[in-house]
């Protein structure tokens, strides 16, 4: 960009004031050296750093919610736009989203940071008053909620957010990679680079030597079958190409540890379904628990060399068990459950509404050579072998009558009944009847007292509401509840005792890996795991099934127990199915 004091004599390149014995300066000299200064500095922040947010500055310019109002608060911090300038926002700021102010609904609603020069100390010359004007200029900024995107020049976009008619509340984002109405989007914010680095010098090879041999022990594992191993290793090897070219500082390198940590988590889940075998290495189970620790540190990590430190020898150590373990990835063979006759005096004899499932095992009574009767459709089951978690059962007998669906039920699979936008009163599900015999309506006052809903013990908890789509294509606007970490708890009425009991609960499944812990009456009946994800199509109704010896009174009180504490549980419904 061409210095504006060059207008004259269209000269390239910058001029600087040169100051001799005997110079006459005038106003627009000083102007002129003002301007060099001014000029160069914003070349330098264009080119060597770029536009955006800036690291580093406490508070980060982070956009957060105000609770219960349709405003939101902007945290200090530094930011550069792109014609250069610095925009330093120095203290809190809360800023008000008016949806009157956007030309329709639905629209964004853009929170934008921009660069302001206020002249300040205005003087007249007393001697001749018609010289006057402002001895300073003040540079400040000012955030505009603005309608549409900002041209980098005229100011750095902090958040984004979709305002639709039922939008009452702002809220943070419950899924980061993809807000909803009313949530905060920060997924545009620019960054400005950092010249340099804040790390010490000694931590780069330790980092470097780390990231070799996980890349490694990675290559060993996708070999073997557990193909996240290769999805982490590309992670592992993009760390390494910027560690090479010097782009990472202790900042990134925490975010880097975290994004791997994740993976480390996602590949235990591949492995138990690809390679339950390597469960037996006993390296393998100690890279599982030491990854746990891993991320309970990393995510308190601050960007200070100790922390940094502390955390790449942690994450050292575990990587060597993780070698071993990926060396006996090839060479593990599969436990065999052994089938043993046991006597019919030990054997448990069980007559159920339903067949058996690998979950009734030893740990619920069941041993070689039990037998079941399912009592709708007359078939038998005999266990070959049973360990806590695992039983194998044989069907002996064929099912005498499978009984059809009445006229007034519709006919759907468990999986086609969680792909489904209508949630019938009656159903006819995998051979049996049900009706439903009670609904939560979340965020309806009413509905929630009437069945004494609560959360207890969260970390934070929220409601929202949401539009999403089907599978089948369906559009549902939804209010739902959500809770990160904590106890969320009901009470089911017109039960009948002894019966099967489906739980159906929608959710947002734009990200899975959600466990909980179901209770009925303060006994555990299982874990309800939500597994894999969907971002087109975010609506479920995720289902668990609790067996009819849990149902002892026409009304029950059911706990949902966060397991992993660090992920929101959400429900925007609760239905409750019961067999005829």
């Amino acid at each position: 960009m061409r210095n504006e004091s060059m207008a004259d004599d269209q000269r390239k390149g910058f001029l600087r004031l040169n100051h001799f014995h005997g110079l006459r300066l005038e106003s627009e000299d000083f102007q002129t050296g003002e301007r060099y200064h001014i000029e160069k500095r914003k070349l330098h922040n264009r080119y060597l750093h770029g536009y955006g947010v800036v690291r580093r500055w406490p508070g980060e310019l982070q956009v957060k919610r105000r609770l219960g109002d349709m405003s939101v608060d902007v945290y200090p911090g530094y930011a550069i736009d792109g014609e250069g300038n610095d925009l330093i926002l120095h203290d809190p700021l809360i800023v008000p989203i008016d949806p009157g102010k956007l030309p329709e609904l639905p629209a964004h609603a853009y929170i934008v940071l921009k660069y302001v020069e206020d002249p300040v100390d205005f003087v007249v010359n007393v001697a001749n008053p018609r010289f006057k004007g402002h001895r300073r200029m003040h540079e400040t900024v000012r955030v505009d909620v603005d309608t549409k995107a900002p041209d980098p020049r005229d100011g750095v976009e902090l958040a984004r957010i979709l305002i639709t008619e039922d939008v009452r509340q702002i809220s943070d984002a419950s899924d980061p990679n993809n807000p909803g109405p009313g949530e905060i989007d920060m997924r545009y914010v620019p960054r400005a680079g950092v010249v340099g680095t804040s790390m010490r010098a000694d931590l780069y090879p330790l980092l470097a030597d780390l990231l070799g041999h996980l890349r490694r022990a990675l290559g060993h594992l996708g070999r073997a079958g557990i193909h996240s191993a290769r999805d982490m290793r590309a992670a592992v090897m993009t760390l390494a190409l910027m560690l090479d070219s010097g782009a990472l500082d202790a900042h990134q390198v925490i975010r880097g540890v975290r994004l791997l940590l994740e993976l480390a988590d996602e590949m235990r889940h591949d492995a138990d379904i690809n390679l339950p075998e390597l469960n037996t290495v006993r390296e393998w189970e100690e890279w599982k628990e030491l990854v746990e620790g891993l991320l309970a540190i990393v995510r308190e990590a601050k960007p200070l060399d100790a922390d940094v430190e502390n955390l790449l020898r942690r994450l050292d150590g575990a990587v060597g068990k993780l070698t071993v373990a990926a060396e006996a990835s090839g060479k593990v063979e599969p436990p065999r459950v052994k089938k043993i006759e046991a006597p019919a005096a030990e054997a448990k004899h069980h007559t159920d509404a339903r067949d058996p499932t690998p979950n009734d095992d030893e740990s619920r009574g069941f041993t070689p050579g039990s037998t079941w009767v399912n009592s709708e459709t007359g078939a038998e089951f005999r266990c070959a072998g049973a360990m806590v978690g695992a039983a194998e059962w044989e069907q002996t007998k064929e099912p005498t009558a499978k009984a059809g669906p009445a006229p007034d039920e519709k006919q759907l699979s468990w999986e086609e009944l969680q792909e489904s936008s209508e949630l019938p009163e009656k159903l006819f599900m995998d051979g049996k009847g049900y009706t439903l015999v009670d609904q939560i309506v979340m965020g309806d006052r009413g509905s929630e007292a009437a069945h004494s809903f609560g959360i207890e013990g969260s970390k934070q908890d929220w409601t929202n509401v949401q539009t999403f789509k089907y599978p089948d294509g369906v559009k549902a606007t939804a209010r739902g509840r959500a809770h990160v970490g904590g106890t969320s708890k009901w009470t089911i009425k017109n039960l009948t005792p002894g019966k099967d009991l489906v739980i159906a609960k929608r959710i947002d499944f734009a990200r899975g890996d959600i466990v909980a812990r179901i209770e009925i009456d303060g006994k555990a009946v299982g874990e309800w795991e939500i597994r894999g994800s969907d971002r087109r199509n975010r609506w479920r109704n995720w289902l668990f099934r609790v067996p009819g010896e849990f149902i002892t009174r026409p009304e029950v009180s059911c706990a949902q127990v966060a397991v992993e504490a660090e992920r929101d549980i959400n429900m925007f419904g609760l239905w409750f199915y019961q067999e005829n």
